[in-house]
């Protein structure tokens, strides 16, 4: 599909696609598993503004640009401009500078030339994103938002509709985002009902305009909460995701994990129950909130999840587990060996780098970093095999060696992932076999306070929903 540009640029469909191609290949390294969510929500034409909440510095960028339908066009701080290696690739995606008052390069004739190419954009039938936080952050709740989004949609329309632009939140939810090898989900939201406040600040006098604007921002702030559960703290965060996982899991296998999607939507409801129950009752939530908190502790001073306490294996179905492990790992063994060997360098460049900055851009600079030291090494490793080994086989089996370890990086790195997230997940099960068998009285106590903590949280979920349910028929 072609997706237009801003200004007189023409389509590049072509450009799109290996974007959209790269973004997959490399986020598909980083993270073990990405789940998508609500894709029949874009409109397949017209214009779409999308707004999501800004955590994860150039990967939410990446990520939306990636993995929606339909191609957007971003508008992005012009500090971004500064890494010299990341130009040609936002130049290639037709991202377009902001200059921000905190960055010192605010100017009016700047931006209006961003608000402009955005207007034609949309009016062009384009896909616009952006974050109207104005800022990439670390903490676990939405800031206040700018009104630089609401006034491009309104102005938009004033000038040049009825355009009938669609706002959609998008949710970009990271188990971890920092870490490698994590889970990541996108939901697309339903898109925002703006049509009433459309019309409004279409009739209004220019002095009652910023009302609406307003009002469209706070339909956008809580459209972002509907899909990015919000939280005061990440030790809040943490503590509703423990008890999420106390509801969820059962009976398991020692493999077993919840679904992501399902997870996150555990999540949410028990994140609105939270705050339902600490506003109207603060005792007994303060009460349940300390037992938790103390659970948690404890489980993260041994080093146990709540799910490897809940699985009930016993001592035949965990040898036989471990066994269909081992032999799995044998299988994979000689193929993933070698693309350790290739990658394993360029890896721990990329995560150095990674680490040097905070948790806002540990990620981005791990993922670009690695768009870029990873050909190289594949390049420099080819390049060894092809100087070795041509004296010995002759120029066109030299060349033939180089190509073979030029490919061989990148097909069996990929295959040397899905052996050690194996290896990783086998290794924290067994650990967790043998804590949990050497060290019973541990053991017996955890068990038992998980069962208290199950007991008095199954009375609580049934006291809201019996609360919330009367409140709803009430009203």
């Amino acid at each position: 599909m072609q997706e237009p540009r801003a200004g007189d640029q023409p389509p590049r469909p072509k450009t799109d696609a290996f974007l959209r191609w790269l973004g997959r290949y490399v986020f598909t390294v980083f993270f073990r598993q990405i789940e998508i969510t609500g894709k029949d929500r874009i409109p397949k034409t017209g214009p779409v503004i999308i707004v999501a909440k800004h955590s994860n510095s150039l990967v939410d960028g990446g990520f939306i640009t990636t993995y929606l339908p339909r191609m957007p066009r971003m508008l992005a701080a012009s500090t971004i401009w500064d890494y010299k290696p990341l130009v040609p690739l936002l130049n290639a995606a037709g991202v377009m500078p902001v200059f921000r008052r905190q960055d010192r390069r605010a100017g009016n004739t700047r931006n209006r030339h961003a608000v402009i190419s955005s207007r034609e954009l949309l009016t062009a039938g384009g896909v616009l994103a952006l974050f109207p936080e104005g800022v990439s952050h670390n903490d676990p709740f939405i800031k206040p938002l700018k009104s630089g989004t609401a006034r491009i949609a309104l102005e938009s329309e004033r000038h040049h509709g009825p355009l009938y632009i669609s706002i959609i939140p998008v949710g970009l939810n990271f188990e971890a985002k920092s870490k490698f090898r994590s889970r990541v989900l996108m939901q697309i939201g339903d898109p925002l009902k703006i049509s009433d406040i459309v019309e409004n600040y279409r009739q209004a006098k220019h002095s009652e305009r910023t009302k609406y604007v307003r009002q469209l921002c706070q339909r956008i702030h809580e459209g972002l909460i509907a899909v990015s559960p919000s939280f005061d703290t990440w030790e809040e965060a943490r503590l509703v995701g423990r008890t999420a996982d106390i509801w969820s899991y059962a009976e398991l296998d020692p493999a077993t994990e919840v679904d992501f999607v399902e997870a996150v939507e555990m999540r949410r409801g028990f994140a609105q129950g939270y705050h339902w129950m600490r506003k109207n009752y603060p005792e007994r939530t303060a009460t349940f909130w300390q037992a938790m908190t103390e659970y948690d502790q404890l489980l993260s001073t041994v080093g146990l999840k709540d799910r490897q306490l809940a699985a009930t294996y016993s001592v035949f179905s965990a040898l036989g587990f471990v066994l269909c492990s081992i032999f799995k790992l044998a299988i994979r063994l000689p193929l993933s060996l070698i693309g350790t060997v290739l990658n394993l360098i360029p890896l721990q460049i990329s995560a150095f780098v990674g680490r040097q900055n905070d948790p806002d851009k540990r990620a981005t600079w791990l993922i670009f970093s690695s768009v870029f030291v990873f050909p190289l090494f594949w390049t420099l490793q080819a390049v060894i095999a092809l100087l070795i080994s041509a004296p010995y086989l002759g120029p066109t089996w030299g060349w033939i060696t180089g190509a073979t370890v030029f490919l061989a990086g990148p097909i069996f790195g990929r295959l040397s992932l899905s052996f050690h997230d194996f290896r990783r997940q086998l290794t924290h099960e067994l650990r967790a076999w043998v804590v949990l068998r050497t060290r019973k009285n541990l053991a017996e106590k955890l068990v038992i306070t998980r069962q208290e903590l199950l007991a008095e949280l199954t009375e609580l979920v049934d006291f809201y929903d019996s609360n919330v349910n009367s409140e709803e028929s009430a009203g």
